[in-house]
């Protein structure tokens, strides 16, 4: 296929993907997309223990792709076959969430904790966590020390969360040891505006449920090309798991989903974040870092822009400069 040719044909699978993800989303099927985002969220499933949520992803995507495969980190591959062999179309999400991970439990039972992604410290205090343990889910509270002054951040390195159990013994009983996994317990649940979920790890699981409705609508859909979708690995900490998906799917064009902050909450009122926000949720947005990282070509930005003012679609532009963990540019 000419050059010309494979640009003009993703270019009618980001249409396809402009027109039907709301719909997909908020659309008659209100029901059974709020029952697969419930399934996405609760499901644990931090930086390098992803395989819970990553059997979800698998669930809801295979009745709606030719094949499905894994890579050797853990990362989903689910491939689907259009009129033509190219251009290779990799849309991702990462499966992994940010949580902890059991450092050590001291004599008394508490355990310390490394953290997997970045918490910020100021929001954790009295959390409850849920520990994964060989033996078991096993719930606990972060907490501090009693002399807490109020001008003070507390690090992390000064928390540990209590299993309620009054020593080392106890905790190792429950199955605790070092290296399980520690996710923020949150239950799903409609807010009184029925479209807004409340729910953990949305960061990225609602990209991962983004993808099963444009899987799921390319069935109605022509596309003259291959289109993969993926669950990618250990997003919070390495990227390593989006070096080794495009590694194994080879594409001609990536299109990455994730999440990123508002600008309709009180703090955020900045013209660095995105506008008018939650009203209009949807946005195409470019990362830089002096030179480096990960940049939309022109072409294609002017493509998704113009595509979403087409087909009446909310679209918030905007740009951000960032650190190349974001995305490096080895990756590419």
């Amino acid at each position: 296929m000419q050059r010309k040719e494979a640009h003009a044909a993703w270019q009618r699978l980001l249409a396809a993907m402009v027109l039907i993800t709301p719909l997909a989303i908020f659309g008659q099927e209100l029901d059974a997309t709020e029952h697969m985002l419930r399934d996405l969220s609760e499901a644990p499933g931090v930086s390098g223990y992803e395989e819970p949520a990553a059997q979800v992803f698998m669930k809801y995507l295979a009745p709606h792709v030719d094949r499905l495969q894994r890579d050797h980190l853990g990362g989903v591959i689910g491939s689907k076959q259009g009129s033509a062999p190219s251009p290779r179309v990799l849309l991702d999400a990462h499966l992994d969430e940010i949580g902890f991970m059991v450092k050590r439990v001291d004599e008394n039972g508490f355990v310390k904790f490394f953290p997997l992604g970045w918490n910020f410290p100021q929001q954790l205090l009295d959390r409850r966590v849920l520990i994964h343990t060989r033996s078991g889910t096993v719930l606990g509270v972060l907490n501090t020390g009693p002399d807490i002054q109020e001008d003070k951040l507390i690090p992390r390195e000064e928390m540990w969360i209590d299993v309620g159990v009054a020593s080392r013994a106890e905790a190792e009983a429950l199955g605790i040891q070092p290296g399980d996994p520690i996710t923020h317990q949150s239950s799903f649940a409609r807010m009184a505006n029925p479209k807004f979920l409340l729910g953990k790890a949305w960061d990225d699981r609602v990209g991962l449920g983004v993808l099963i409705g444009v899987m799921k609508n390319l069935a109605q859909s022509p596309h003259p090309n291959t289109v993969f979708a993926t669950g990618a690995v250990q997003e919070e900490i390495t990227l390593a798991g989006a070096r080794t998906l495009v590694a194994a799917v080879q594409p001609d064009i990536a299109i990455t989903l994730d999440i990123d902050v508002t600008s309709d909450l009180p703090a955020n009122t900045s013209a660095d974040y995105a506008q008018p926000s939650f009203s209009t949720p949807r946005k195409c947005c470019r990362m830089s870092n002096c030179g480096s990282g990960c940049r939309v070509l022109r072409m294609s930005l002017k493509f998704l822009i113009n595509s979403c003012w087409k087909k009446a679609a909310a679209l918030m532009p905007a740009r951000f400069t960032s650190g190349i963990w974001v995305c490096p540019r080895s990756i590419w």
